[in-house]
Protein backbone atom coordinates (compact mmCIF):
# COMPACT_ATOMS: atom_id res chain seq x y z
CA UNK A 1 0.00 0.00 0.00
CA UNK A 2 1.26 3.49 -0.87
CA UNK A 3 1.58 5.87 2.04
CA UNK A 4 -0.35 9.12 2.00
CA UNK A 5 2.86 11.15 2.05
CA UNK A 6 4.23 9.28 -1.00
CA UNK A 7 0.90 9.69 -2.85
CA UNK A 8 0.95 13.48 -2.25
CA UNK A 9 4.56 13.68 -3.37
CA UNK A 10 3.86 11.69 -6.55
CA UNK A 11 0.82 13.88 -7.30
CA UNK A 12 2.90 17.04 -6.88
CA UNK A 13 5.61 15.67 -9.19
CA UNK A 14 2.99 14.71 -11.81
CA UNK A 15 1.37 18.16 -11.64
CA UNK A 16 4.77 19.85 -12.00
CA UNK A 17 5.55 17.68 -15.03
CA UNK A 18 2.25 18.67 -16.67
CA UNK A 19 2.88 22.39 -16.05
CA UNK A 20 6.42 22.15 -17.42
CA UNK A 21 5.19 20.12 -20.40
CA UNK A 22 2.52 22.67 -21.31
CA UNK A 23 5.01 25.50 -20.90
CA UNK A 24 7.50 23.74 -23.16
CA UNK A 25 4.81 22.91 -25.71
CA UNK A 26 3.56 26.46 -25.93
CA UNK A 27 7.07 27.97 -25.94
CA UNK A 28 8.03 31.56 -26.57
CA UNK A 29 5.60 33.82 -28.42
CA UNK A 30 8.01 34.54 -31.27
CA UNK A 31 9.96 31.99 -33.32
CA UNK A 32 13.46 31.02 -32.22
CA UNK A 33 15.78 31.16 -35.24
CA UNK A 34 19.05 29.21 -35.28
CA UNK A 35 21.45 29.76 -38.18
CA UNK A 36 24.52 27.54 -38.64
CA UNK A 37 27.11 28.68 -41.16
CA UNK A 38 29.68 26.01 -42.03
CA UNK A 39 30.41 27.75 -45.33
CA UNK A 40 33.30 30.13 -46.09
CA UNK A 41 31.15 33.22 -46.86
CA UNK A 42 28.89 35.38 -44.72
CA UNK A 43 25.10 35.26 -45.01
CA UNK A 44 22.50 37.94 -44.38
CA UNK A 45 19.12 36.51 -43.38
CA UNK A 46 16.17 38.90 -43.14
CA UNK A 47 12.91 37.70 -41.60
CA UNK A 48 9.63 39.37 -42.52
CA UNK A 49 6.37 38.60 -40.76
CA UNK A 50 2.98 38.99 -42.42
CA UNK A 51 -0.49 37.70 -41.62
CA UNK A 52 -0.57 34.94 -44.25
CA UNK A 53 0.71 33.92 -47.69
CA UNK A 54 -1.95 36.04 -49.41
CA UNK A 55 -0.47 39.16 -47.80
CA UNK A 56 3.04 37.96 -48.66
CA UNK A 57 2.03 37.90 -52.33
CA UNK A 58 1.52 41.69 -52.21
CA UNK A 59 5.01 42.47 -50.85
CA UNK A 60 7.33 44.48 -53.10
CA UNK A 61 11.13 44.47 -52.99
CA UNK A 62 13.73 46.66 -54.65
CA UNK A 63 16.64 44.66 -56.08
CA UNK A 64 19.77 45.28 -58.09
CA UNK A 65 20.06 43.03 -61.16
CA UNK A 66 23.29 41.47 -62.43
CA UNK A 67 23.44 44.36 -64.95
CA UNK A 68 23.32 46.90 -62.10
CA UNK A 69 19.74 48.02 -62.83
CA UNK A 70 17.33 48.73 -59.97
CA UNK A 71 13.95 46.98 -60.20
CA UNK A 72 10.88 46.37 -58.10
CA UNK A 73 9.94 42.69 -57.79
CA UNK A 74 7.05 41.02 -56.01
CA UNK A 75 7.49 38.29 -53.43
CA UNK A 76 6.47 35.75 -56.09
CA UNK A 77 9.44 36.88 -58.22
CA UNK A 78 11.80 36.06 -55.33
CA UNK A 79 10.55 32.55 -54.57
CA UNK A 80 13.18 31.17 -56.96
CA UNK A 81 16.44 33.15 -56.72
CA UNK A 82 17.69 34.82 -59.87
CA UNK A 83 20.83 36.12 -58.11
CA UNK A 84 19.64 39.70 -57.72
CA UNK A 85 21.48 41.71 -55.07
CA UNK A 86 20.50 43.96 -52.19
CA UNK A 87 16.92 42.73 -51.76
CA UNK A 88 15.13 45.47 -49.81
CA UNK A 89 11.46 45.58 -48.84
CA UNK A 90 9.84 48.82 -50.07
CA UNK A 91 6.46 48.42 -48.33
CA UNK A 92 5.78 50.17 -45.02
CA UNK A 93 4.34 48.52 -41.93
CA UNK A 94 5.92 45.08 -42.33
CA UNK A 95 7.97 43.79 -39.41
CA UNK A 96 11.51 42.63 -40.20
CA UNK A 97 14.52 41.26 -38.37
CA UNK A 98 17.99 40.89 -39.95
CA UNK A 99 20.80 38.59 -38.86
CA UNK A 100 24.32 38.44 -40.34
CA UNK A 101 26.19 35.16 -39.83
CA UNK A 102 29.93 35.06 -40.45
CA UNK A 103 31.76 31.96 -41.78
CA UNK A 104 31.94 29.24 -39.12
CA UNK A 105 29.50 31.08 -36.84
CA UNK A 106 26.27 29.83 -35.27
CA UNK A 107 23.62 32.36 -34.17
CA UNK A 108 20.41 31.84 -32.20
CA UNK A 109 17.93 34.72 -31.88
CA UNK A 110 14.22 35.41 -31.61
CA UNK A 111 12.36 36.80 -34.63
CA UNK A 112 11.11 40.18 -33.43
CA UNK A 113 7.68 41.36 -34.51
CA UNK A 114 6.02 37.97 -34.84
CA UNK A 115 2.40 37.76 -33.67
CA UNK A 116 0.05 34.78 -33.41
CA UNK A 117 -1.06 33.50 -36.79
CA UNK A 118 1.60 35.18 -38.88
CA UNK A 119 3.67 33.83 -41.75
CA UNK A 120 7.47 34.14 -41.47
CA UNK A 121 9.44 34.72 -44.67
CA UNK A 122 13.25 34.54 -44.83
CA UNK A 123 15.23 36.26 -47.58
CA UNK A 124 18.77 34.83 -47.67
CA UNK A 125 21.62 36.81 -49.24
CA UNK A 126 25.23 35.70 -49.61
CA UNK A 127 28.51 37.60 -49.31
CA UNK A 128 29.42 41.27 -49.24
CA UNK A 129 27.49 42.03 -52.43
CA UNK A 130 24.39 40.43 -50.83
CA UNK A 131 23.43 38.09 -53.66
CA UNK A 132 19.95 36.60 -53.16
CA UNK A 133 20.34 32.82 -52.89
CA UNK A 134 17.12 31.62 -51.22
CA UNK A 135 13.64 32.49 -50.02
CA UNK A 136 12.19 30.34 -47.24
CA UNK A 137 8.68 30.41 -45.76
CA UNK A 138 7.50 29.09 -42.40
CA UNK A 139 3.83 28.77 -41.53
CA UNK A 140 3.51 27.67 -37.91
CA UNK A 141 0.60 29.56 -36.39
CA UNK A 142 1.28 29.13 -32.70
CA UNK A 143 3.84 29.80 -30.02
CA UNK A 144 6.85 27.56 -29.56
CA UNK A 145 8.34 27.65 -33.06
CA UNK A 146 11.93 26.69 -33.78
CA UNK A 147 13.24 27.63 -37.22
CA UNK A 148 16.64 26.46 -38.39
CA UNK A 149 18.75 27.41 -41.39
CA UNK A 150 22.05 25.68 -42.17
CA UNK A 151 24.74 26.50 -44.72
CA UNK A 152 27.50 24.05 -45.63
CA UNK A 153 30.17 23.99 -48.34
CA UNK A 154 29.02 22.69 -51.68
CA UNK A 155 25.26 22.87 -51.13
CA UNK A 156 22.46 25.38 -50.83
CA UNK A 157 20.82 26.26 -47.54
CA UNK A 158 18.78 23.65 -45.73
CA UNK A 159 16.04 24.54 -43.29
CA UNK A 160 13.86 23.00 -40.63
CA UNK A 161 10.77 23.99 -38.68
CA UNK A 162 9.41 22.63 -35.43
CA UNK A 163 5.95 23.81 -34.37
CA UNK A 164 5.89 22.60 -30.75
CA UNK A 165 2.82 24.59 -29.72
CA UNK A 166 0.54 23.07 -32.38
CA UNK A 167 -0.54 20.12 -30.20
CA UNK A 168 -1.47 22.33 -27.24
CA UNK A 169 -3.35 24.77 -29.53
CA UNK A 170 -5.30 21.83 -30.95
CA UNK A 171 -6.14 20.48 -27.46
CA UNK A 172 -7.46 23.79 -26.11
CA UNK A 173 -9.53 25.10 -29.05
Amino acid sequence: MVSRRLAVLLSAVALAAVVVGIGAATGTPEPILTIENENDVEYHVTAYTVEDMDEAGYLNFEVTTEDGDQRILSFADLVWPNYERNVTLVDDGVESHEVTVEPGENVTTTVDGWEHGEQTIYIVEEGENRTHVATLTKSCTSRGQDHGISFSNGSGPSSSTVCTGEFVSWMFR
